[in-house]
């Protein structure tokens, strides 16, 4: 029995992609909570706003960040197995070069 490891390169570049857009979209999300008018509401109730804001704009700054995190460890592992392939591609070349048929 045999194996084979494949990985499909545009396929990870698509995944990587949907997670840059995974974080954009938690980034602005963020921004936009973090942008919520509390002055007009009464002193309590602004305060408990505020308060909740701070913190949904905190938790979706971390998760947008660990989607760009996501994103960047996908591009640096496709980077990797093509240093791999070139690497390996060079050896084979290396040992053809010197390896002959015999008959």
């Amino acid at each position: 029995m045999s194996w084979e490891l494949a990985v499909e390169y545009r396929q990870v570049a698509l995944v990587a992609r949907e997670w840059d857009e995974q974080h954009l979209d938690l980034r602005s999300a963020s921004d936009v909570v973090a942008g919520i008018g509390v002055g007009a509401f009464s002193g309590p109730v602004r305060g408990a706003l505020a308060a909740f804001a701070g913190h949904w704009t905190r938790h979706l700054t971390a998760v947008a960040l660990g989607a760009e995190r996501r994103a960047d460890g996908l591009r640096t592992a496709v980077e990797g197995y093509l240093a791999a392939d070139e690497q390996s591609a060079l050896e084979l070349a290396a040992v053809l070069g010197v390896v002959g048929e015999l008959r």
